[in-house]
């Protein structure tokens, strides 16, 4: 549990490592001067995971079209984790990436990066997380003083409601959803584009085409290869080890690809236990050992792409690779499925039980995985496929 939310210690921790270093940066800001520069200067704020990242990357992009170069300025501030991906996408003039746990944890830490946000002098912040913090996100945009500040309604994901409706005073404009069920953030995004002044289209992005460095990986990858992620950021939306290297199997008796296996550097025991029960198949084992950029120019030139809902199932998606996705009822038609049309290339299996909507605080588990997840068979994922 995170210590915020102990109910004796959580208000005490808020108090200090989070409200103290906001007030210090409120009043820097009202001690900031409005920037004398020619152009008006422009904040896009992003603090969330890769996924995220890149499901925003179209918006982000429209964004540049809408705010000349000529006339504005636009500054990034993003999550390190995505940091290479942004750089290269080219999607703002100034960068600033933070680590979401530092500012979190470390009072002096925040307040730094509170302070610079507070005297930036920015004339318009855009908020371009949906499932908002009032901590995380919400904080930043208040700080800013930005005489507009433009975000999304959002939902209690990751603010309980008391906290939301907090975190909406620092917004002059809040963005609702499309109206419906189902609706998927690349149409959220969209909205937003669209209140910006921008087309209201979901679509996906072009991504920044990177070629890995020669003899930077070893052993070196084949021409012919499929990618399979089984590691999730949570653990427990990961589809079981056993039944992708079933999928694995299957894929390879039918195209003799060889499967490359990405992921993060936590990932390392699923890789393990893939292998170890699929040990004659000819694995070449990456988790842990790319960057994202090189896990982009891996998946780019794959022949087919397995994986969970996890960000680089969109980048492969993005990548317009051929991509299979194993999702659960987290967050119902949020993520995936894409909307219709959108990527052809896509299959999503997806499964949404009684419970479904639960933001991965499941309440339903088999072991360590979430039941709407290890109740898809991989008779279904089988069924699903028609790569062939």
């Amino acid at each position: 549990m995170k210590l915020s939310r102990l109910p004796i210690t959580g208000p005490l921790i808020r108090g200090f490592f989070w409200d103290l270093p906001t007030v210090v940066a409120s009043f820097i800001s009202r001690s900031a001067s409005r920037s004398t520069c020619a152009k008006r200067k422009l904040l896009i704020v992003k603090l969330d995971e890769i996924g995220d990242f890149l499901l925003f990357m179209s918006t982000m992009l429209q964004i540049r079209e809408i705010y000349a170069p000529q006339e504005w300025e636009i500054t990034l501030l993003g999550n390190n984790l995505w940091r290479d991906l942004a750089l290269a996408s080219g999607v703002a003039d100034h960068y600033r990436f933070l680590d979401l746990w530092h500012f979190e944890i470390n009072p002096v830490y925040r307040a730094k990066t509170l302070s610079v946000v507070a005297a930036g002098g920015f004339d318009l912040v855009v908020q371009g997380v949906y499932s908002r913090s009032l901590y995380r996100d919400d904080c930043i945009v208040g700080v800013s003083k930005a005489p507009r500040r433009i975000g999304y309604c959002g939902d209690a994901y990751n603010s309980p409601p008391p906290l939301l409706t907090r975190g909406n005073r620092y917004y002059t404009h809040l963005i609702e959803p499309p109206m419906g069920s189902g609706w998927h953030m690349l149409q959220t995004h969209a909205r937003l584009a669209k209140a910006l002044g921008g087309n209201e289209s979901a679509l996906l992005p072009d991504l920044p085409v990177y070629a890995v460095p020669a003899g930077t990986l070893t052993p070196q990858i084949s021409d012919s290869y499929f990618v399979v992620v089984p590691g999730a950021r949570v653990p427990i939306r990961q589809w079981p080890p056993e039944r992708f290297a079933g999928l694995a199997q299957f894929i390879h008796s039918r195209t003799g690809l060889h499967p490359v296996i990405l992921g993060g550097r936590v990932d390392g025991n699923v890789a393990l236990e893939l292998i170890a029960r699929a040990p004659r198949l000819p694995w070449v084992i990456l988790s842990g050992k790319t960057s994202l950029m090189e896990a982009l120019s891996i998946i780019s030139s794959a022949k087919f792409y397995i994986g969970n809902d996890t960000g680089l199932t969109h980048m492969a998606t993005m990548a317009r690779v051929p991509t299979l996705a194993i999702v659960g009822g987290a967050y119902p038609g949020r993520d995936f499925p894409y909307p219709e049309g959108v990527a052809p290339h896509l299959t999503a299996v997806v499964n949404l039980p009684p419970c479904k909507s639960c933001g991965w605080r499941c309440g339903s588990k088999i072991g360590d995985l979430a039941k709407c997840i290890h109740d898809i068979s991989l008779e279904r994922v089988l069924a699903s496929i028609e790569w062939f």
